[in-house]
């Protein structure tokens, strides 16, 4: 029990004091300090956490917004408290409870999705879970732009890309998904748009051939970013290997942690 009053609280404090750590999500999201990115969707806001950082980091950016739970007490257009997913209507959401408390940020449209979060984290407290019908959108109809989009939607990203592929055929931003359960089917997904999966490294991209992060780049060939921001990996392995030639021509046996370019 303990662990869930402190799981509370701490989220609690995440979503109302977001700044203080900042330094621990910038990293992420560096490469939008590049002045060129103007438009970004931002899906699953929860309280704004996303939204503010983004922000902190290129204040000129034009965030959408998309949750089902959105407090959008200042009545921006650019907040929409509404679902997205592969059809236009409603749908059932279920909501763990611990005692009056909405563990918002685990609300998700699929049940196994939280129990499997429960069974790994909050084992034995007593959560109830409620449901709720909420409406659902495609990202299609919206007329929108995007460079980037974040999704963080709980185990329903792969229904939220397969209503958002007229949108992406038409911008090809780049996309930032959490890796789930479902991983796999997303990545085949967004292989036939001809997507690759990257992963940060400073304030560009290099492709992912492990997938040992959380969180998962894709980018487009056709995306105007792509040639900016990819990293020749093909110069960074050729670099490695004569900085490890050089070390055992001077030093003998062993392979060091060495400095290669960044960028071609």
């Amino acid at each position: 029990r303990k662990n869930i009053f402190f799981y509370i609280f701490f989220l609690n404090f995440y979503k109302k004091y977001s700044d203080f750590f900042f330094f621990i999500e910038r990293k992420k999201y560096s490469f939008l300090k590049n002045s060129k990115f103007k438009n970004v969707i931002d899906i699953g806001s929860n309280k704004f956490q996303t939204y503010q950082l983004m922000k902190k980091l290129n204040h000129n950016l034009l965030i959408t917004c998309f949750d089902p739970f959105l407090e959008n007490k200042s009545n921006k257009k650019n907040f929409k408290k509404i679902a997205l997913g592969n059809f236009k209507g409603k749908k059932k959401i279920y909501m763990p409870y611990f005692k009056n408390t909405n563990l918002d940020s685990l609300n998700s449209f699929k049940l196994e999705n939280i129990n499997e979060y429960l069974d790994k984290y909050l084992k034995n407290t007593n959560i109830k879970i409620k449901q709720k019908k909420i409406n659902v959108n495609k990202l299609d109809n919206y007329k929108l732009n995007s460079d980037f989009i974040k999704i963080d939607a709980e185990g329903f990203e792969l229904e939220i890309l397969k209503g958002s592929f007229k949108h992406i055929k038409k911008s090809y931003p780049i996309i930032l998904i959490e890796k789930n359960y479902n991983f796999r089917k997303i990545k085949d997904c967004l292989k036939k748009l001809n997507y690759d999966a990257f992963k940060i490294l400073g304030e560009k991209f290099v492709i992912n051939r492990d997938y040992h992060e959380q969180d998962i780049f894709f980018l487009n060939k056709k995306s105007k970013f792509h040639k900016k921001l990819i990293i020749n990996t093909w110069n960074i392995l050729h670099w490695k290997k004569i900085n490890n030639l050089i070390y055992f021509i001077f030093f003998g046996s062993g392979i060091p942690t060495l400095l290669y370019p960044a960028s071609t």
